[in-house]
């Protein structure tokens, strides 16, 4: 990632093939690196208009593809604390253990 210009061209590239890689930016380090290069092209001092609003279009787009593929393995995982956080309170609400329970 750190190999493309922030030429227009550049940025043009990147913005046609984001469905190659849109289905990866749910990793971090994948989504680090597109945040840190789109960074460092916004502090280009020359950028022009078309530039910026391409920019701008990048970020809006990476964000809605890292959030859409985030969605499931998210949901699922939260879904996953919330049932040991509600097992591990129903253990300690209980008085009496379970092993010395009769029945």
């Amino acid at each position: 990632m750190s190999l493309i210009p922030f030429t227009e061209k550049g940025l043009r590239k990147l913005h046609e093939n984001l469905t190659c890689f849109g289905d990866k930016l749910h990793v971090d380090e994948v989504y680090a690196g597109f945040v840190a290069m789109l960074s460092n092209a916004k502090k280009s001092a020359n950028l022009k208009p078309e530039v910026k609003t391409l920019l701008e279009e990048l970020e809006n787009v990476i964000e809605e593809l890292r959030t859409k593929g985030c969605t499931e393995e998210e949901l699922e995982k939260r879904a996953q604390e919330i049932i040991e956080q509600n097992i591990e309170e129903r253990l300690k609400s209980c008085k009496t253990p379970i092993a010395a329970r009769k029945g």
